[in-house]
């Protein structure tokens, strides 16, 4: 296997309790109207997969960084940079198992500091949103946490 893509803002991963590969990728596309944060998942073991879904635009010049986890309840998180008022931020939105539609983006970074390389988990009650902040020479790492959808 060869991916096409950019080694270093490659597809995110995860398995659910159902064994349903769910991935989620940021491309700068062919055209800068096709640039985003996209969604597909496999039901047969990777064999296959269902067309991709956008989750939201995105600038096509940016290289953006995505991760994917899901729950027990097979509610899947996606996260990932997105630039707001011209800074790098976080960004969170999910699925509920069974379901095609994403909930609203949730903005999780402070925007007053670069936010980029966003990490997620879960455990049986809570999910887990970390990643690195910039903002001049200082840096940090932050961590967010919220009840699971449902919980």
């Amino acid at each position: 296997w060869v991916p096409i893509g950019c080694p270093h803002a490659g597809i995110s991963i995860d398995v659910d309790s159902r064994d349903t590969i769910h991935a989620v990728w940021w491309t700068g596309g062919r055209a800068a109207d096709e640039a985003g944060i996209y969604y597909t998942y496999s039901e047969d073991g990777g064999e296959s997969f269902i067309p991709r879904q956008l989750i939201s635009k995105t600038a096509e010049d940016t290289v953006l960084h995505t991760q994917v986890v899901a729950d027990q309840n097979d509610t899947v998180y996606a996260a990932w940079v997105g630039i707001r008022e011209e800074r790098p931020q976080i960004l969170l939105t999910h699925r509920l198992a069974g379901q095609q539609q994403w909930s609203p983006i949730d903005h999780a970074s402070d925007t007053s500091w670069n936010a980029i390389y966003p990490m997620l988990t879960v455990d049986n009650e809570k999910l887990y949103v970390a990643w690195t902040e910039r903002k001049g020479e200082a840096s940090r790492v932050k961590l967010r946490t919220a009840p699971l959808v449902g919980n």
